[in-house]
């Protein structure tokens, strides 16, 4: 039996990149960064490429496994290093579970409402609304076209920002002396590094939406197995590949596709919404001194002041933008920690423990509204950050062993190989900087 040909244009097979954009554009790129940049000008973004670009070859990795085997990338790694499962389970609960960014949403909601003292209850609505999401079968189409919709109206308001915005653009600032923030700030630009992009736990959830989508050996119908059954005389299983000429050429058409949807929406999208929220910073957060969601608030009233109406377009997208955050994050949730090797939570539907993460959320927030003098610390957001930094240093050979099992011609390339290791001494050298 044969490698399946990839049947389905770039166009089509745009999906599961998209989802992941709208994850992890959140806490680094809007409150993270922008607080750099407003201190240290644009150059401090310096790293943002090079953090993407490694954030990216890891990726491929994570995708290659299940592409070529149909298997949770996750799950086959606990399986080789059952260590592993303890330490991905706390990353998973520590990164994740809290739900920082949802209350960003409904606070950045009551605030535009002219209620911030009902931010915590908007974010308790926000998370109701988005239970209702696991309560379908096509959870993961409906994440997609969320997804979809709101990156295109976050990139019409923000390019509509910019275009008002440009008679400022001469007066930014570019600080050539502030390459690196001051010692007081590693943990702060750590965290960027981490937030910037999706590092840590988090992107080992790409294993489960390519297979969704259908990449590869992951037939999506069975009107599809029932095609390729009908051609080859069995179902498509991925042990019983014969990898001639013919399946080394549909696995190749496959992975320069594959490359293509995520390098476009990944690489380019995280770096363009970077680049375009750091710009707003350098303009409006020079000499402010906000910081946390103050950033946000003073955004919102400066572009306000600058241009009527302006501020509530730019609220309107951190919303949005924080909103599908918490969607794909509990989706992720629920789907790692399906697949983090624990017998008794492997059980359990991921839809269920999504919701049951909201669940959590929601008794958090409940917390945060009725008791004064309760929030969510910020040094957990801190913890959240530096352990995904960690944990990005520490899987990404386990990965390159994992894929060393494939067969011959599905292996990772030289290239990539370096590539993956180029990123753990890199976050394992900006992890002992901050610390040091």
């Amino acid at each position: 039996m044969i490698f399946p040909a990839a049947k389905k244009t770039l166009w089509q097979l745009l999906g599961p990149s998209v989802v992941f954009v709208a994850l992890s554009l959140n806490g680094g790129e809007m409150l993270l960064w922008p607080d750099l940049v407003g201190r240290y000008s644009l150059t401090i973004l310096w790293a943002v490429p090079i953090i993407l670009f490694l954030q990216f070859m890891v990726n491929l990795e994570i995708e290659r496994y299940s592409v070529v085997t149909g298997k949770n990338t996750l799950s086959a790694m606990i399986a080789q290093n059952t260590w592993l499962s303890p330490l991905f389970i706390f990353g998973i609960i520590i990164s994740l579970a809290w739900p920082a960014w949802i209350s960003v949403s409904g606070n950045i909601l009551a605030y535009t409402l002219g209620l911030p003292q009902f931010g915590a209850w908007f974010a308790i609505a926000l998370l109701l609304l988005q239970i209702l999401i696991w309560q379908s079968r096509k959870s993961y189409q409906i994440l997609e076209n969320i997804a979809r919709v709101g990156l295109v109206t976050i990139l019409v308001i923000g390019i509509f920002v910019i275009i008002r915005l440009a008679p400022e653009l001469q007066n930014i600032k570019l600080n050539w002396n502030t390459l690196w923030p001051a010692s007081s700030d590693k943990i702060t630009f750590l965290s960027a590094l981490a937030f910037g992009g999706v590092a840590g736990v988090l992107n080992l959830v790409q294993s489960d939406w390519v297979t969704k989508k259908g990449y590869g050996v992951n037939v999506k119908t069975k009107i599809q197995n029932e095609e390729f059954k009908m051609k080859n005389g069995d179902s498509l299983n991925p042990q019983n590949i014969v990898w001639n000429k013919e399946s080394i050429e549909n696995f190749k058409t496959w992975w320069g596709l594959i490359w293509k949807e995520h390098f476009i929406l990944f690489y380019f999208g995280n770096l363009f919404g970077i680049l375009l929220i750091g710009i707003v910073s350098a303009i409006l957060l020079p000499g402010s001194g906000r910081t946390g969601f103050g950033i946000l608030t003073f955004e919102v009233d400066k572009l306000n002041q600058l241009f009527n109406g302006v501020g509530y377009a730019w609220a309107l997208g951190i919303f949005i933008l924080f909103f599908m955050a918490q969607m794909t994050i509990l989706d992720a949730t629920g789907r790692l920690l399906r697949n983090s090797g624990n017998k008794f939570i492997s059980r359990i539907k991921s839809e269920r423990l999504s919701q049951n993460s909201a669940v959590l959320g929601i008794i958090i927030l409940i917390f945060t509204a009725v008791i004064p003098g309760f929030n969510q610390p910020a040094g957990l957001l801190q913890i959240s950050a530096t352990s995904s930094a960690l944990i990005m240093a520490l899987y990404p050979p386990l990965l390159l062993r994992l894929n060393s099992t494939l067969p011959q011609v599905t292996k990772p390339k030289l290239y990539n190989i370096i590539s993956v290791w180029a990123c753990v001494v890199f976050y394992s050298a900006m992890f002992v900087w901050a610390f040091v």
